[in-house]
């Protein structure tokens, strides 16, 4: 934060007008020194990390954009929308400009918070802003519309429309369905998407509160894996936070494993349906497939999981297991020796 020693160049990115007290801060464009910095910033990390011809590295713009008076901050009021949206557009474009001219197949992710209400609004005035001829994607955070809820399959917040106060995995088709319409499309298709912060509380010492937990996540895993339309699931976090409200984590404060924290391990394995299968019975039903239209166990589990340690004098050989672990789709290791 400003108010924590940070020093220039990147004090100029900040925003005047942003509050001290923030955890989080948007990129301001109010002066030159700004626009050249932030550029700067991008064009540093493109050079850096994106390589035609290696595996595309993406961006997501900040974080839950569309709350803008707490998650990205820029000190604007909560009725500057327009004003909010040319900055951060501003952003993105040299983002874009930065990551394309070194990996042309790389993406640019705009985040936007389980607040459909909002997020609605500034997708539309940020699409219209950018243009139908710039590539962008979408990052969403589906939490539950109340975040100490442990059992997301019936959230009350959450309903089937286009104008939903709430986008969460319940019903995240709502995103899928708006990105397919036309002022939002690119070159006649529907834009990426990434679920790119995502968790389901479960109270640390509630043992059935954390079987209910590992019950939400079976259902958001198996939604997501099922969604042909998003592509990544990311997990926050891996323990839950000290002063949070919220107990997110895999594992509690005192490190002790949760039920999720093996779940989470083996679900996207071969082992996965075993290991979810005694969760279906806390949402009311047998099997998953029941719950989950269009379930596949196949799109769910697309991962190896190794049981064996054991060494290899052949390279070859070395190289494919570990394209199984580390997934560099362009065969390099980087760096990396499986062991």
């Amino acid at each position: 934060g400003s108010d924590r020693g940070t020093t220039e160049p990147a004090s100029a990115m900040y925003a005047v007008s942003a509050s001290d007290s923030a955890s989080a801060y948007g990129f301001t464009m109010e002066t030159k020194t700004a626009y050249q910095t932030v550029n700067n910033l991008f064009t540093f990390f493109a050079q850096r990390y994106a390589k035609n011809g290696q595996a595309p590295i993406d961006f997501i713009i900040g974080y839950q954009v569309n709350e803008w008076v707490n998650w990205y901050n820029l000190g604007y009021s909560a009725d500057q929308l327009d004003k909010t949206v040319r900055t951060y557009t501003a952003v993105v474009r040299l983002a874009d400009l930065a990551l394309r001219s070194q990996s042309a197949n790389s993406r640019v992710y705009v985040p936007l918070s389980n607040l459909w209400a909002t997020g609605r609004p500034f997708l539309s005035a940020f699409a219209a802003e950018m243009g139908a001829d710039r590539a962008w994607s979408v990052a969403v955070s589906p939490y539950a519309s109340n975040a100490l809820d442990d059992s997301i399959w019936d959230d009350q917040g959450a309903e089937n429309s286009r104008y939903s106060t709430y986008l969460t995995m319940n019903n995240i088709g709502v995103l899928k369905d708006f990105l397919e319409e036309e002022p939002y499309l690119y070159q006649n298709t529907r834009r990426s998407v990434i679920i790119d912060d995502f968790a389901v509380h479960g109270t640390s010492g509630d043992d059935a509160s954390q079987e209910r937990q590992a019950a939400s996540f079976v259902y958001a895993y198996y939604t997501a894996s099922g969604a042909e339309f998003i592509d990544a699931f990311i997990w926050h976090r891996i323990m839950d936070g000290a002063g949070e409200q919220c107990s997110l984590g895999l594992r509690q404060l005192d490190a002790e494993e949760k039920p999720i924290y093996e779940l989470f391990r083996e679900i996207d394995t071969q082992r996965g349906s075993k290991a979810a299968e005694q969760y279906a019975k806390i949402v009311g039903e047998r099997k998953w497939s029941s719950i989950i239209k269009g379930f596949s166990k196949n799109q769910a589990e697309t991962t190896k999981l190794f049981t064996a340690v054991g060494e290899s004098s052949d390279l070859e050989t070395v190289r494919e297991n570990a394209l199984l672990l580390l997934d560099f789709t362009d065969r390099n290791l980087r760096g990396f020796v499986p062991s």
